[in-house]
């Protein structure tokens, strides 16, 4: 086979096994960005928050190419972004906090990988996004996945992978 082969395009009807699965994203740098992006090849619809000036700090990481508008943008950083969408908000801001708070009910899954307590910090609160989200108006429940390294356990309110 070479790069862009199909190996079995029968199965393609059968889709990706992740479709139709929601994910926020505010992650930064490798870890997060890299799990996301599998689950996005996998067929997930991930949603990256990104800081709308500045963008996520792994841009500036070397190697770096220039891209369509000449700025230099980190290799890994592209890389780990394939098959996203993102969205700019400033989660310091009082309406950007808001605006992430109302993105919540629309997804499965908020991921984020900020160092620990830096979401409660920023009064975006994960704990307020957490296991009420089920409503007439908006039947999704989050699962939040929270950094490996916080102190905190994590609620698992998703009926889809609750365990």
């Amino acid at each position: 086979m070479k790069l862009g082969d199909v190996g079995n395009p029968d199965a393609a009807k059968y889709g990706k096994p992740l479709e139709g699965v929601r994910v926020l994203a505010a992650e930064q740098m490798q870890a997060l960005p890299f799990g996301t992006q599998l689950l996005a090849r996998l067929g997930a619809d991930v949603v990256k928050v990104e800081h709308p000036v500045e963008g996520e700090s792994g841009r500036g990481a070397l190697p770096a190419m220039d891209d369509p508008q000449g700025r230099r943008v980190g290799a890994t950083y592209l890389r780990n972004n394939l098959n996203k969408r993102s969205v700019g908000i400033d989660l310091k801001a009082p309406k950007g906090r808001e605006l992430f708070l109302a993105l919540v009910p629309h997804f499965d899954v908020v991921a984020e990988n900020f160092r620990a307590g830096t979401m409660k910090k920023l009064h975006s609160a994960t704990s307020r996004a957490r296991c009420s989200r089920r409503s007439a108006s908006s039947p999704r429940s989050a699962t939040v996945i929270e950094p490996a390294r916080d102190s905190t356990s994590t609620c698992r309110c998703s009926t889809r992978w609750s365990r």
